[in-house]
């Protein structure tokens, strides 16, 4: 494994996809002119070891609909695997995937999530490749699933959310969090959405942007309507954004931007729990659910392609499962 990606797996999981792939950009164009060799050995990169099929599987990927940061995971951990096995692809065996991935683990100190993610796109790519008939053999088959410790996803109570809405302190964050959360919208959407995308009449949102780039419908409360009504007309630039900055330049609001909002109203509000723009998407899911939104509707909304992944997002309340099973059983 060369120099940027050996540097670059140790900051997994401390940075995004995308920024990753902008580090790793950097660096290499900055090592350009240096020579780096680890003390242990002489290491060179054989830039043959990846093999051509490579680009056509991600070219593929950006067909299927994959987003822009998915298709940077797979390019990071696919090439580094294969610049750490410098093999032919059809001479790739499982062995070798799993000293590969026992490196990571080991050495690298990668937590089992990360791992397992690794662990999916090879399985994914070698999938493919015996698909398309560049290799006679998966060599995935019996690379066994990394077991993942599963953390419990939390969505806000009505309490913590009560405390969140009494914590904004001026009408954009008070909007902000309103459109969040009676949309159930992702972060990367809620940054694309234009004023135009919003019908004030029927409180329809129209969702531009997301997985695989498709649009759909959402829609606003009563309380959204008039608190975005409010911060709009008290806007004094003529972006075509929904949400921008507070200060000159007025641009749009970026996802960092957004998260550190959400970090100031948390810590004002005084919960334990740390705010970020996916919690707010899960509570909207787990308050639709709990209210008697059927599964379907909710899935449209959040715009997830399979039931299985909402019920991810969704809390399903005990009380309620309690309530239902008297209904039911007799």
């Amino acid at each position: 494994m060369t120099f940027t990606s050996d540097f670059i797996c140790r900051l997994d999981g401390r940075f995004t996809p995308a920024e990753l792939q902008l580090i790793k950009e950097h660096l290499e164009a900055h090592c350009a002119g240096y020579e780096i060799q680890p003390k242990t050995r002489a290491l060179t990169l054989d830039r043959e070891t990846i093999p051509d099929c490579y680009k056509v599987f991600m070219v593929s990927k950006k067909i299927e609909g994959c987003s822009d940061k998915t298709l940077q995971l797979y390019s990071l951990y696919l090439v580094q695997f294969f610049e750490s096995a410098r093999l032919p692809i059809e001479a790739i065996t499982n062995n070798t995937i799993r000293r590969f991935l026992f490196e990571l683990k080991d050495t690298r100190q990668v937590s089992d999530v990360t791992l397992d993610n690794c662990r999916r796109i090879l399985s994914s790519f070698f999938t493919w490749a015996v698909n398309e008939g560049y290799i006679a053999r998966n060599p995935m088959a019996t690379v066994k699933r990394i077991r993942c410790e599963k953390k419990e996803k939390h969505a806000l109570t009505d309490e913590e959310l009560a405390k969140i809405r009494e914590a904004c302190k001026n009408i954009r964050e008070k909007a902000l969090l309103e459109v969040m959360y009676s949309t159930g919208v992702r972060v990367s959407e809620l940054c694309a959405l234009d004023i135009e995308d919003v019908d004030f009449i029927t409180r329809r949102v129209v969702v531009r942007c997301g997985k695989g780039k498709k649009s759909r419908e959402t829609y606003l409360s009563g309380k959204a309507v008039v608190l975005l009504r409010g911060y709009l007309e008290g806007r004094k630039d003529s972006d075509k954004a929904l949400f921008v900055s507070s200060k000159k330049p007025y641009l749009r609001l970026k996802a960092g931007g957004i998260q550190r909002i959400l970090n100031d109203i948390g810590n004002r509000a005084g919960i334990s729990v740390h705010i970020h723009p996916h919690m707010i998407r899960r509570t909207f899911a787990t308050d639709a659910l709990d209210h008697g939104m059927a599964l379907s509707e909710i899935q449209t909304l959040l715009g997830h392609s399979k039931p299985e992944t909402t019920m991810i997002y969704a809390q399903i309340n005990e009380q309620n499962v309690r309530a239902a099973h008297r209904k039911a059983i007799i």
